[in-house]
Formats: structure tokens, C-alpha cells, sequence
């Protein structure tokens, strides 16, 4: 009997892309980016030295990694503009999005500042505050609430088209996530134009498990629904492959969900039959 092999998520699989140099997707820093250094709250330190950030970085896939999906974060290229100077900020890291309930990210960084000795920044794992390929994140030395050196990192690729998992304008599902979930999803799709739309979860047999949404007009751009793995009834699904319908008109983009059993294995296999 062959064991059919479980299938990734919308997400991974809009995210997962080679690591070929044309795969790259050049990052710019936005204004409000910034460099601080000294005390934070809630110390009565005297000491915060706070100043702008600009630059760039080039944000190239690797592939899936359990329940997250990892890009290189390649070139950094930053300056701080204090006092008149340049502070050169020169290095590379990870960044991984993704988790098992909630959509997670993290960004780790090797900086070097002024051609010092690099030093890891990191932003911990946290709940994303805003919609892929949007990044927005402080990364800390220290991880301090008091004493620490901190890049408040607001960065948008230069163009969205072509990268994987964005929300680019054309119509479809452009993420669910987590995928492979015990619980729940996030649903993140793509309407080019104002209309009637509707979601839908269905089970492996084709039975209606819930339905997420159901408007006779939703605005064009991308909107994130969330699915809390309960049917209809009220109660948990059961495990298993669901399939994420959306419909607009008489268009329709399916994208395929695993829900796993509460206890069930944290990592899928991938592959085919």
C-alpha cells in the first residue's frame, strides 16, 4: 500500500523558489527605519542616541523548513547618518516566516558597524503585524529592555512582482498559513477588481467544512481571513486535507490545507506519490 505524501502549503509552495541568483529580491529601507543605542524603558537611563537608517538588502529564498519557510538575507547595506557623518552597517542573515498557529516571524542579522567586530541582532520570534513581503522588525543585540543597540527595520522590496508568496495584483489565494496546521490558517487571497467573493473550506470528500466568507462586494487588493479549524457545526474538523475554494463571479482558485491531529508530527514530508 503506498503512503500518500502530504502536500505543502499555498504558501510554501508560492514561497518555495531556488536559490539562483535571479531569485533574489532586492529590499530598500523606508524613512521611519532607524538606529538606536543606550537606555530604553522602563529604565531612567540619560543615554539614547537615536538616529535615521537607509539602505538596502537582497532577500533570497532557501527553501521550506518544517513549519516555517527561510530566505537569506544577503548585501546588507546600511548607513547611519550621525552628526553630519556615515556609519557604514555591512552584513547578512536569516529571515523565516511561518509557525504552527499563528503567522511568526524572525529576522537574525550579522552586522558589523564601522567595520567592527559583527555582532548577531536578532528580533526573536514574534506574531507578524503585517502582510508578506512587508518586513517590520527591531533587531537587538541584547535583547534588553534596558541597555541594548537595536536596527528598527521597516523594509519593502523594490517591486513585488515575482516574489514568491507576495500579494501581488491578479487574482487567487496567495498564501494559507501555517500549513501543515493542528489547528487553524490564515487565509490571505488576491481580488484584481471590486465584486461578490466567497471562501470556502471543504473536506477531502467534498463536504462543506465552513465557509469564511460570503459579501456581494469586497474590495480589489489582497485581504487575510482566518480559518479557526471548526466546522460548521461548531466543532474541531478532524484531520485531514481540506480544500480552500475562493470564488469571484465565475472565477474560482483552490488552494489545499493539512490539518494534523493536535498531538500529531510537527514536520511533513514532501514529495510525491
Amino acid at each position: 500500500m503506498r503512503t500518500p505524501l502530504l502536500l505543502v502549503s499555498c504558501a510554501l509552495v508560492l514561497f518555495a523558489a531556488s536559490s539562483r541568483a535571479d531569485d533574489a529580491h532586492p529590499y530598500a529601507l523606508e524613512k521611519d527605519s532607524a538606529f538606536e543605542y543606550g537606555c530604553f524603558g522602563p529604565c531612567a537611563c540619560p543615554v539614547l542616541v537615536q538616529d535615521g537608517l537607509g539602505g538596502a538588502f537582497v532577500l533570497q529564498p532557501r527553501g521550506p523548513d518544517g513549519l516555517f519557510y527561510v530566505y537569506d538575507v544577503l548585501d546588507v547595506r546600511w548607513v547611519v547618518p550621525s552628526d553630519g557623518d556615515s556609519i557604514p552597517v555591512t552584513g547578512y542573515g536569516t529571515y523565516r516566516i511561518g509557525g504552527e498557529v499563528a503567522n511568526q516571524e524572525q529576522l537574525t542579522l550579522n552586522l558589523s558597524i564601522a567595520g567592527g567586530a559583527p555582532r548577531i541582532y536578532d528580533s526573536g520570534l514574534v506574531a507578524k503585524a503585517n502582510e508578506f513581503p512587508a518586513i517590520d522588525l527591531d533587531v537587538k543585540a541584547n535583547s534588553s529592555t534596558c541597555f541594548d543597540t537595536v536596527f528598527a527595520v521597516h523594509a519593502a522590496p523594490t517591486s513585488v512582482t515575482g516574489i514568491p508568496g507576495s500579494p501581488v495584483a491578479r487574482f487567487g489565494i496567495a498564501a494559507v498559513t501555517p500549513n501543515p496546521t493542528r489547528f487553524g490558517a490564515s487565509v490571505a487571497f488576491v481580488l484584481d477588481e471590486d465584486g461578490p467573493a466567497r471562501v470556502t473550506v471543504w473536506d477531502a470528500r467534498g463536504r462543506r467544512a465552513a465557509v469564511l466568507l460570503d459579501a456581494s462586494r469586497v474590495a480589489a487588493g489582497p485581504h487575510t481571513l482566518l480559518w479557526n479549524g471548526v466546522g460548521e457545526n461548531g466543532a474541531p474538523t478532524p484531520p485531514g486535507v481540506y480544500l480552500i475554494e475562493l470564488t469571484a463571479g465565475q472565477r474560482r482558485a483552490v488552494s489545499r490545507v493539512i490539518k494534523l491531529s493536535p498531538g500529531g508530527p510537527a514536520r511533513v514530508p514532501f514529495g510525491s506519490p
